[in-house]
């Protein structure tokens, strides 16, 4: 075994010293190495991948942000009417309050997953509505 370090200027007591530490702490190394090699071997046997429902959760991740971007979109120009018939005065005040009002509870829809139901509350606001005929 050749060391990674020229041992000619240390006395024959530390040169074995020296040695014995090193085999040591290549032994160690080694035992990582084996006892890393066994946990992986051990845990791929233990738990089988099942790609149809990786990949089933990713068309899933994948269906529910676009749903998101709906809700968003949908957000954006209710939440634009609403500062908009704010600032005209365009709209009684109860009927901004209201709409506010449905815009969270389509938000509260968006988030748990209901996202039909939040565009149709988007969807049948009357300020949005009257907006758009705008």
């Amino acid at each position: 075994m050749r060391l990674p370090f020229d041992m000619d200027q240390f006395s024959p007591e530390e040169q074995s010293t020296i040695k014995r530490l090193y085999i040591r702490v290549v032994g160690a190394y080694s035992v990582v190495a084996m006892l890393l090699v066994v946990v992986v071997t051990a845990k791929s046997h233990f738990v089988p991948i099942d790609l149809e429902s990786l990949l089933g959760s990713g068309r899933a991740m994948a269906a529910e942000q676009l749903s998101l971007k709906v809700c968003a979109s949908r957000d954006v120009k209710l939440l634009m009417a609403i500062e908009d018939a704010g600032e005209d005065g365009t709209a009684p005040a109860e009927m901004v309050s209201d709409a506010f009002l449905t815009m969270l509870q389509a938000r509260e829809l968006c988030s748990s997953g209901r996202t039909r139901d939040a565009l149709a509350l988007y969807d049948n606001e009357p300020l949005t509505q009257m907006q758009a005929a705008k």
